[in-house]
């Protein structure tokens, strides 16, 4: 098991200290990150350790819906040898409840996604050992959802 160093949490902005993480009561805690093409290229390295900021993981497969379709000012590309999709990353109990008791990852709630349609969660990873950890996580690609393509009706 990775040993991962504390995050103060002073250095978390204030919108994201607001609520605990939920620990993992389970064998696994899964999260989903929506990526509009090239999912199959995401895998093992969904989380850009070099640009942290933001939300960038949900615990909601909605939220990652939703950023498929809806992120401002592209896309997706949907078919082809490459197309987007939903990563979904299996992060273990241990893994996921040290990510929570070293400050390495922020949850916050009532997140309306890029469609402003949703209230789910969105999560923000808080140092580059959290991201490189969750990078080596088992990954897999689920298809978009098309209920959360709000493009037409925006």
């Amino acid at each position: 098991m990775a040993t991962l160093p504390t995050v103060d949490p002073a250095t978390i902005p204030e919108s994201w200290r607001r609520a605990p993480v939920p620990l993992c009561n389970g064998p696994e805690m899964l999260v989903y990150r929506g990526v509009a093409r090239s999912a199959r290229g995401r895998i093992g390295r969904i989380l850009d350790p070099g640009d942290l900021v933001g939300g960038q993981l949900s615990r909601q497969l909605d939220a990652a819906n939703d950023a498929v379709y809806n992120q401002y000012g592209r896309d997706p590309v949907l078919t082809g040898p490459d197309p987007g999709g939903v990563v979904r990353i299996r992060i273990p109990a241990a893994v996921w409840n040290e990510l929570v008791q070293t400050n390495s990852i922020s949850e916050r709630g009532n997140y309306p996604g890029f469609s402003r349609r949703l209230n789910t969660t969105e999560i923000r990873v808080n140092s580059i050992e959290a991201a490189m950890l969750i990078n080596q996580q088992t990954m897999d690609i689920l298809p978009p959802d098309r209920r959360y393509d709000f493009r037409s009706r925006m």
